[in-house]
């Protein structure tokens, strides 16, 4: 059993204490809280959300004639969207509860990302995730388990 456990990536710590490596992670966590990285930038989220619909725009304009380079940059522009489901999985970025005029709001919109546009459960996500933190890479991590030359490649 780990002797830390993880909500939704966050380290924290248990009464019996924590091996070296683990308590200079909850260090680092909180010297970049304090350094504001893991705050949103107004500006950033229009420069991806700008881009994001640019690689939409490019995928469709060079379908006729480049359709391998229209599906690379179809690609390429829901990888960027499957970002935003997994920081609203997380609750992270421009996805944090408190950015949004209401809670409902969030919900709606992070709801029709993930589930409408992307396709992807996610309660069933958050679950599987949330086991994932808490056994990163270990027997136990949901996402990894049966992947077993992945594990040890990493």
């Amino acid at each position: 059993m780990p002797s830390i456990r993880s909500l939704m990536g966050e380290v924290v710590a248990q009464p019996d204490g924590l091996p070296p490596f683990e308590e200079a992670l909850i260090s680092l966590q909180a010297q970049w809280r304090e350094a504001g990285y893991f705050e949103s930038d107004t500006w950033a989220v229009y420069a991806d959300l700008t881009v994001l619909a640019f690689l939409f725009c490019a995928a469709w304009w060079m379908s006729a004639r480049h359709k391998i380079a229209s599906g690379a940059l179809f690609g390429l522009a829901v990888h960027q969207m499957l970002r935003h489901g997994h920081d609203f999985g997380h609750s992270a970025g421009m996805w944090r509860t408190e950015q949004w005029s209401s809670p409902m709001a969030h919900d709606m919109a992070g709801y029709t990302l993930a589930n409408a546009l992307l396709g992807v459960d996610v309660h069933s996500w958050r679950n599987l995730h949330q086991r994932h933190h808490a056994y990163t890479m270990s027997d136990h991590d949901p996402q990894v388990c049966g992947l077993p030359s992945l594990q040890l490649a990493l």
